[in-house]
């Protein structure tokens, strides 16, 4: 996120409900990546939390490569070769409430998971329109203020087995919260 900041403190917002009822009738869950279309769908049924935006995190490094490609890096390329990375990331907006902030702790736990790669934090743009968004990001700590960066493919596939986890760790929280 170019507008990466530090996490901001949870505030009352009166028109949370708005808020999500608006975001979620706009939601085309045909344009939400595959890979997690249905964790997408899972957070936006709680009703403390609404998506705003997410990305499954795209790696770019064949001649031809569609932006938006849905290919794991492979084993065994130039490890010095070069891959353009579209972050991974989810932006989410929570209500003040008991439910929101705990589910706002669980996602700050996920942030440890790796810090060198996962960063927790805000979006000014997202909180200008959004009280209370959050986001989640998955990228070398150095590059946390890019959308999009050049990496090596050693370096790459750092990323991909970190972004692995953070997804995995995300649908675990889900589950949790699902059941609670």
């Amino acid at each position: 996120m170019e507008t990466f900041t530090p996490e901001k403190d949870i505030i009352e917002d009166k028109d949370y409900l708005k808020r999500r009822s608006e975001s979620l009738s706009s939601l085309d869950l045909e344009k939400i990546d595959m890979p997690i279309r249905p964790l997408i769908e899972s957070i936006n049924s709680l009703d403390h939390c609404f998506t705003l935006q997410s990305c499954w995190g795209h790696f770019i490094y064949k001649k031809g490569q569609a932006d938006d490609n849905l290919d794991y890096l492979e084993e065994g390329h130039d490890p010095n070769s070069r891959v353009l990375y579209r972050i991974a990331y989810i932006a989410l907006c929570l209500k003040d409430c008991s439910k929101g902030r705990d589910f706002l702790e669980k996602m700050k736990v996920i942030g440890d998971i790796n810090m060198d790669f996962i960063q927790f934090g805000c979006a000014d743009w997202f909180w200008k329109r959004y009280p209370n968004s959050f986001v989640l990001q998955v990228e070398p700590y150095r590059y946390r203020y890019k959308d999009s960066i050049e990496l090596s493919y050693s370096e790459a596939l750092d990323v991909q087995k970190v972004r692995k986890e953070f997804f995995f760790r995300l649908r675990a929280v889900m589950a949790e919260s699902l059941m609670s």
